[in-house]
């Protein structure tokens, strides 16, 4: 198994720095430093180390037990992983360490002849873009622009010409980021909003030598060379040499930034990367995202190219800011200037480091932050969005950001498909495969390359009943959960009853998935208040139990709804279940479990995905609506019109190869956009009922409560395994009568069981 240091690393003093960043610079900086380094490493280790590294040889370890192993052997699990990788014939990585080209190659993972297994694949798109998207708050910038202030204005003297006017077009591209979420003064605001013209070598060939403008070039001085953090100079008073190049940047540096979106733009951005998808036509149109289109959230919009303009740094060479930043490891060494810094003056007002800085890891690494943003706006400009969020009531609790969205899985999928052997995407719940499909063939153009095998699941048919249900009771209006309608009283009052008549034919623990916090909050509040939560959702002396926001709760929660379930000691684990406490067994025709619980879960949260529910913690899960998400997420409108743009280039091409003009788009077809939308709902919904039915001799019943699953379209997203035991009831009060005989039927261990 492989991990990251922030994962393995056991030493403690790197192991608290927090965020990945600063362990990953603190463990080098250690090494490098000419004291005793790193005790882990040290060469009295290496017995320890050839300990570990045959123990890593003999036999899988996971990596949740690799940090430990390291730690009571007194020596580094990081370090010991990488060295028994290079004998291994099988590597463990999690996602993040294999789909991040850097990643890979600090971990010395070689993707050549190897084959590469994927498993939980239907994450895969989704772990792409989310791995490849960066986010920076405005309170990281604001301390990335004060860390890097000072240390300018500390080592200006020490530095190289060419390094001093680096930094400075590195202040500046700070500052226009942190400027954003600062209204102007009018007098700030310039009387055009033309761009400037952007520099001939700002393209996206990132190893091409650029050509330079005046306002860039470096002067005539000695090669530059990485500045290091040494002593001060002996003269702080002297005023440093400064050329007029390297005085014009420090101008630009602190002058008023352009505010985005204080103007209307009058021109169309100058192009500063290469845009091979066209803009989309739905959702978002071209020129709103170029002008910066405003979300209900009051979130801003923009395209790559747009944002730089608008913020007058499309005439930066980011790829020449970006080599800066690598070849003189700049982040480590501010990282290292701002914590001498904050040391110093804590000792001299008597407190420690952390209360002297006053901004957590977050902020302590804020100059990472940017690098990592910096890396980010050189993607391709139809790859990706530029979502600024500003600060306020409606905002995230983090405050006011800038987010690249990366839009474009296959710019970082397609170097691994073409660097292995074979690529293997396996999981239990991969259904619906359209947008997988298109991904992997590039729209059909790769198919011959592609093989899909589908096999039956380890239980048997008659080991699962999934019923849909269109409502509570005979007579009663149809349960059709939309946002519109779900949280009214009437359809809460309903929902309660339909999971009440569930409840009563469930032995063991019912799981009752809700699509969202708020949701199960506001039904929570109804229950509790009609004495629903006791009489429906507590029939039979079930104790309820609510999934935590908080991770720290998750395994406290679990394991009172485990003891309730096996009707074990000590019930009270929480005192808030809405049954009365259960001591003891209860009958339940005929069930083997001995006790009853009912855990209401979110679609998409912890208890969703990774959870095992066998046996009796979960003889049935009851999926409450169908959880689309939120049609006005500003990075759900990106997404969807980038899918479209996409589809829409790609039939247009199609139609040009073929005479007939057939091409692609095919009349009356779901869109790429509407296909995403129902399979982030569907892919959600069968991850879910996923948690149960876990090995060959389990059972349970899957109710699928809301009318519209009984649509075909929706029931042909569902795995095939779930399908074969597809059957409807008009009601829950009929689908609890079949529920009954189906447990009954199960816990007389009938011959299906042996099966």
């Amino acid at each position: 198994s492989l991990g990251s240091r922030k994962q393995l690393c056991v030493h403690a003093p790197v192991a608290k720095l927090g965020s990945a960043a600063r362990i990953n610079d603190g463990c080098q900086s250690l090494q490098r430093s000419s004291g005793a380094g790193c005790p882990l490493l040290h060469p009295r280790t290496a017995p320890a180390q050839q300990a570990l590294r045959d123990t890593l040889l003999a036999s899988p370890v996971m990596l949740e037990e690799l940090a430990g192993l390291g730690k009571s052997l007194g020596c580094c699990p990081y370090y010991g992983a990488r060295s028994a990788s290079v004998g291994a014939h099988v590597l463990l990585v999690p996602y993040s360490c294999l789909l991040h080209e850097q990643t890979r190659d600090a971990l010395g993972i070689r993707l050549e002849s190897s084959v590469v297994l994927l498993d939980e694949a239907h994450n895969l798109l989704e772990a792409l873009n989310d791995v490849h998207s960066v986010e920076i708050y405005a309170s990281q910038l604001a301390a990335a622009y004060g860390q890097l202030g000072r240390y300018l204005e500390r080592y200006r003297t020490l530095l190289s010409g060419p390094n001093r006017s680096s930094l400075c077009r590195l202040l500046r591209f700070v500052k226009a980021l942190r400027d954003t979420h600062s209204p102007p003064s009018p007098s700030a605001i310039p009387p055009t909003t033309q761009p400037a013209s952007p520099l001939p070598g700002c393209a996206t060939n990132p190893t091409a030598t650029p050509p330079v403008t005046p306002r860039t070039a470096p002067h005539k001085a000695p090669p530059a060379s990485p500045y290091t953090l040494g002593s001060p100079s002996p003269k702080p008073a002297q005023k440093p040499h400064t050329t007029p190049h390297t005085a014009r940047a420090l101008r630009d540096a602190s002058a008023p930034a352009s505010p985005l979106l204080s103007a209307k733009p009058s021109a169309k951005p100058a192009s500063v990367h290469a845009s091979p998808v066209p803009a989309a036509k739905s959702a978002v149109s071209a020129t709103a995202v170029e002008a910066g289109k405003m979300a209900d959230d009051g979130t801003s919009v923009h395209s790559v190219n747009a944002f730089l303009a608008q913020l007058r740094i499309d005439n930066l060479n980011l790829w020449e800011l970006l080599e800066f930043c690598n070849r003189t490891q700049l982040a480590r060494k501010v990282q290292g200037f701002v914590d001498a810094a904050d040391a110093s003056e804590a000792r001299d007002a008597g407190l420690a480091a952390c209360e002297q800085r006053g901004g957590g890891a977050a902020l302590a690494s804020a100059t990472y932050a940017v690098i990592r943003m910096l890396r980010a706006l050189t993607s391709a400009d139809g790859d990706g969005r530029v979502l600024v969020r500003r600060g306020g009531a409606s905002a995230d609790v983090k405050g006011a950001s800038v987010k690249l969205l990366h839009l474009n899985p296959m710019v970082h999928l397609a170097p691994i498909v073409r660097s292995c052997r074979a690529l293997l995407l396996c999981g239990g719940t991969m259904e619906p495969l359209e947008e997988l499909l298109d991904a992997l063939t590039d729209n059909g153009k790769h198919s011959a390359r592609l093989r899909v095998r589908r096999f039956g699941h380890v239980v048997p048919a008659v080991n699962l009943a999934v019923l849909t249900v269109r409502a509570a009771d005979e007579g009663d209006a149809l349960l059709k959960l939309v946002a519109a309608q779900r949280g009214t009283d009437q359809t809460l009052d309903a929902l309660g009853r339909a999971i009440g008549h569930c409840r009563r034919a469930t032995p063991g623990g019912l799981i009752v998935f809700v699509p969202s916090f708020a949701y199960m909050h506001a039904a929570h509040t109804r229950w509790a208040q009609t004495g629903a939560l006791a009489k429906e959702l507590g029939a039979c002396g079930a104790r309820v139990f609510s999934e935590p926001r908080e991770a720290t709760e998750l395994e406290r929660v679990l394991a009172a709804y485990a003891a309730a379930v096996r009707a074990e000691p000590a019930l009270d684990l929480l005192g808030d279940g809405g049954g009365a406490p259960r001591t003891a067994a209860e009958p339940s025709g005929g069930a083997a479990c001995g006790g009853r619980a009912t855990l209401l879960a979110v679609v998409g949260g912890k208890m969703s995905e990774g959870i095992n529910f066998a046996d009796e913690l979960g003889r049935c899960v009851v999926m409450v609506g169908l959880p689309y998400p939120n049609l006005r997420d500003p990075e759900l409108v990106e997404r969807m019109a980038f899918l479209n743009a996409r589809q829409a280039a790609n039939a247009k091409a199609r139609a040009t190869l073929n005479s007939d003009g057939g091409g692609g788009g095919g009349g009356g077809l779901a869109t790429a956009a509407q296909r995403y939308y129902e399979g982030l709902c569907m892919r959600a919904v069968n991850q879910s009922i996923g948690r149960v039915i876990r090995h060959a001799a389990d059972y349970a019943a899957i109710v699928l409560l809301d009318a519209r699953y009984e649509q075909p379209r929706v029931q042909s997203k569902l795995p095939a395994w779930i399908r074969q035991s597809l059957g409807a009831r008009k009601s829950a009060a009929a689908a609890a009568v079949a529920m009954r005989e189906f447990f009954h039927e199960r816990s007389r261990g009938g011959d299906c069981l042996a099966r």
